[in-house]
């Protein structure tokens, strides 16, 4: 039995390993050579964030209703490609309506379409899911939600359960990371450092 559920955990391993690998390779990559050392900084400590999520949230973490764990297998790279790309969306506007009075929202719409290549659509989505988070902020989470399981699963129906439980990933996934982005240096001084 013990032997049984190692190797399932380890082929799903193995497949996420497969389905995100160059993905997060290509866009880790472009990030690095962002000369704006807050927003290298920053798109690198989410694309390491997002990656440990998948392989936490897609093959450790067992539970009703978790999402991710049950479409594991429709993750290939392109949708791997996809959920660091719209974590980072998440990433990029939770952080601005945070930190609103010192990030240039503009700077980092900026920086995330140019390090994720966003095409003209994933731009409108972005300016569409900001707009949300700026003036109906009660209403992002469940819209981003419905974003990602649209965006990255092709799938236009949940549950009320994988509605909320990816709900609470993203404010967790994002706590997360935002905690350990600025756990030692803050936002306002990471910025008072930018080196260009």
């Amino acid at each position: 039995m013990i032997l049984t559920l190692l190797n399932i955990c380890t082929k799903k391993t193995e497949f996420i390993r497969e389905s995100i690998e160059s993905g997060k390779q290509f866009y880790l990559d472009r990030a690095l050579n962002i000369k704006n050392s807050f927003f290298m900084n920053f798109f690198e400590f989410s694309i390491e964030s997002t990656e440990a999520d998948i392989y936490e949230y897609f093959v450790e973490t067992e539970c009703e209703n978790n999402f991710f764990y049950d479409n594991i297998f429709l993750m290939d790279r392109e949708r791997g490609r996809r959920f660091f790309k719209v974590m980072a969306i998440h990433n990029a506007l939770k952080t601005v309506k945070l930190d609103s009075k010192v990030i240039d929202a503009k700077s980092m719409e900026k920086y995330i379409f140019n390090v994720f290549l966003f095409n003209e659509g994933e731009k409108k989505v972005y300016r569409l899911l900001y707009k949300c988070i700026m003036e109906y902020e009660m209403e992002f989470q469940r819209l981003f939600s419905i974003t990602i399981a649209k965006y990255v699963f092709q799938r236009d129906k949940l549950s009320p359960f994988a509605l909320a439980f990816i709900e609470n990933f993203c404010y967790n996934s994002f706590n997360e990371f935002y905690n350990s982005f600025t756990k030692y240096i803050s936002i306002s001084r990471r910025l008072e450092r930018v080196v260009e």
